[in-house]
Parts: C-alpha cells; sequence; structure tokens
C-alpha cells in the first residue's frame, strides 16, 4: 500500500470522510477505477462558472447575460466530456444532451448567475480542473512571489515543508499590504454560518500554509457566488489545531494502510458510498450489505452492485451476459443474477468472482444490466474497465 508523504487539503478530505476510498485511489491496481460521470462533470462545469462570475463580480463587473451564462457552462461541459471520453475509452461516453438533469441545470444556472439584460462578458480562459487525487507528487520547491500592495495572484500552490502539506488557493490579494486569502464557493441558499461550518478548517488549512511561507498571517474570506464576502475570525492557535490533526490523520492513515486495518474502520451507508468509483473492491461496502438485512429496500442508482461468483459466461457479438451466484441482496436479490451488456470478449472464466458496478434492473429481479459506466472486477484477472 502507497503511504501518503505530501498531504493537500483535498487529499486529507478524502481520507476524513473514507479512508478506504482514499487507499484505493493510490494503489496502482485500484486507482484506474477512480473515472469521473456525466454527474461529477456536470458538477466540476457548475463549479467552475461559479468561479469565474465570482471573480468578474470580484473585479467590479455587472452580472453578465443569460446567454453568456449558458455558452460558457456549454463550453464548460464539453471540456469534462472531453476529458470522460479520455478516461472511459473505448466506451463510449452519450452525447451531453443525454445526461441527466443536464438541460435543467443549465437553465437553472444561467438564471442563478445571469441576467435578461445584462452585458456579453469578456471570453474567459477555461482550464480543466483537476483530479484532485491525493497520490504522491512533484511539486516544484519554489515558493511563489507575495504579491505586492494591489497585485492578486489566482491559483497559488503553497507547501508547508515542515509537515509535507500543500494547497492550491483560489485567490491570493495584498490589499494596501494586508494579505488575503479568497476562497470562490457557489454558496447559494447558505447563511454566514454555514459557509463558515462547512469550510472553516479550509480556510484554517491555507492560514498555515500562507504563514509557512510568507512569515505573515492572512485574513480569510470565502466569496459566494451571490452574496458578499465572509470573514472568518480566527486565532493562531486555532491553524496549529488544523496543521496537528492534518499530520496525525496523515500517520494514522499510513499505520492503518500498512498494517491492513483500514476496513474496520469504515462504517459502508449510502451516503458515504454513494458514486464511490471502488464499490466494486469495497470490502466493507460487500461484506456489510449482507444476507441478514434480505429484507432491506434495493440499493439506489447510486449505489448498484452484482457480485457472486461466475456460473455461466454467454459470449455475443457486440456483449457478454454473465451468470453470477450472488450471496447477498444488492441491487438484484441473493441467488442467481444474470449480468447482461458487458463488454464483448470479456475475459472471466467459470468460478471467477465478478463484481459489477452501476448496473440497473433490466426487466426482471433476477437481471441486471451493465451500462456504458460500469466498472467491473474479477478476482483471477484484477481489473477489467466497463
Amino acid at each position: 500500500m502507497t503511504a501518503v508523504n505530501d498531504l493537500s487539503y483535498s487529499g486529507w478530505s478524502r481520507i476524513r470522510a473514507c479512508p478506504l476510498r482514499a487507499a484505493f485511489a493510490l494503489d496502482p491496481t485500484t486507482t484506474g477505477l477512480d473515472r469521473g460521470t456525466p454527474y461529477s462533470a456536470i458538477g466540476n462545469a457548475r463549479h467552475r462558472l461559479f468561479e469565474l462570475v465570482a471573480e468578474g463580480r470580484r473585479e467590479g463587473r455587472v452580472d453578465p447575460n443569460r446567454r453568456w451564462v449558458r455558452v460558457q457552462f456549454d463550453r464548460c461541459v464539453s471540456m469534462e466530456r472531453d476529458r470522460l471520453t479520455e478516461q472511459w475509452s473505448p466506451a463510449e461516453v452519450p452525447p451531453v444532451r443525454g445526461w441527466p438533469d443536464i438541460a435543467l441545470t443549465r437553465a437553472k444556472i444561467s438564471k442563478e448567475l445571469g441576467t435578461e439584460d445584462g452585458p456579453d462578458w469578456p471570453e474567459p480562459q477555461i482550464t480543466s480542473p483537476d483530479a484532485g487525487a491525493i497520490a504522491n507528487t512533484f511539486y516544484s520547491p519554489t515558493v511563489p512571489v507575495l504579491p505586492r500592495p494591489g497585485e492578486v495572484a489566482t491559483e497559488v500552490t503553497l507547501r508547508d515543508t515542515q509537515r509535507a502539506l500543500w494547497g492550491r488557493i483560489d485567490r491570493l490579494e495584498n490589499r494596501s499590504g494586508v494579505i488575503v486569502v479568497v476562497d470562490f464557493k457557489s454558496g447559494i441558499g447558505a447563511s454566514r454560518e454555514q459557509l463558515i461550518e462547512r469550510h472553516r478548517l479550509q480556510l484554517l488549512f491555507y492560514a498555515g500554509l500562507v504563514n509557512q511561507s510568507y512569515g505573515v498571517w492572512p485574513v480569510l474570506e470565502l466569496v459566494p457566488v451571490n452574496g458578499g464576502a465572509v470573514h472568518l475570525d480566527y486565532d493562531h492557535t486555532d491553524v496549529e489545531s488544523v496543521r496537528a490533526e492534518a499530520v496525525a490523520d496523515r500517520a494514522g492513515f499510513n499505520a492503518d494502510a500498512a498494517a491492513g486495518n483500514l476496513a474496520s474502520a469504515v462504517q459502508a451507508s449510502a451516503e458515504r458510498c454513494a458514486w464511490c468509483p471502488f464499490q466494486p473492491v469495497c470490502p466493507a461496502l460487500l461484506s456489510q450489505w449482507s444476507t441478514a438485512s434480505s429484507g432491506a429496500a434495493p440499493l439506489g442508482r447510486s449505489v448498484s452492485l452484482a457480485t457472486g461468483r461466475v456460473q455461466e459466461v454467454r459470449h455475443h457479438h457486440s456483449s457478454t451476459d454473465v451468470v453470477l451466484s450472488q450471496s447477498q441482496q444488492l441491487t438484484a436479490p441473493a441467488g442467481e443474477v444474470v449480468v447482461t451488456r458487458l463488454p464483448p470478449g470479456l475475459t472471466t472464466s467459470i468460478g471467477d468472482g465478478l463484481t459489477v458496478s452501476r448496473v440497473s434492473p433490466a426487466g426482471s429481479d433476477r437481471v441486471v444490466r451493465a451500462q456504458w459506466d460500469s466498472l467491473y472486477w474479477t478476482t483471477s484477472f484484477g481489473e477489467r474497465r466497463g
């Protein structure tokens, strides 16, 4: 198991949310399962557009018109689809117009961020966001130059070399000698207290990076896209506590990973496991939905699995069907389950263990259908990508 050395804020969040998911993202045998979906692509596009509009409002621009917002949203989504196509090749990513709730999201975001009679803003430089993986990565040891009075630096990566912590700050401003960390959030419908509660750890983490890099304590500011700035008051001891907590969590994660104890620390749930790309290999998820819960409701689309021993393999011209002996109630009840529409030429044999995620019922409670983005795992042959 690969240990976490350099720990980013996003990596720390991942460890806190689910150490197993963090471990699978680091493991070279399973990290390939971590690919996007139309849901995550829409979320990324939405977030990027929120940032663009928040930055423009920050610079004093009048709100853009809704047509401009829709055009930029389409550009962001198109870029995300290109990313999905690269991740899922040779599987065919559906056209954007067929993605779930895409039309509703587009209309809603144009109403939230634009006005009927606003101006066209200049065409922004849109780049695809990072995947956010916590794997060890090389970073330049050079510390960015502190912005001078009146200057603004964006997407600033800072490191705490003493503690091996790092993060990327949306915006670092120098306001007449006062350094300000600015973090953009959607913030729609959230109160000041809710915003601070959700993002307090992140801002304190960034404050520590700024102090370690420049020797100054910054002002911390959250900027929701539809409102004024929210300031976080803090004490230097708050930052020290957050730093110590992050370092301790990393040490605990590395120790549990080395000892093989991560699964025992995780309690699977529909909320925690929803849309996790590592569902096919997660021992906690597979063991905790057992025959003991046979009266439970079927799992939803966000946690959808078929798993068991292969009893029969049926190869067709354009797909493969597999019959599994399933001991648990998952998307289908325990017993014999047929999984259809797996990739043609699937390499699996009778007696293998096979787990397939993102399946949907297919006309019978004993038949489930693999989707274009289904992932599957066999115990004999390792990862097979749907």
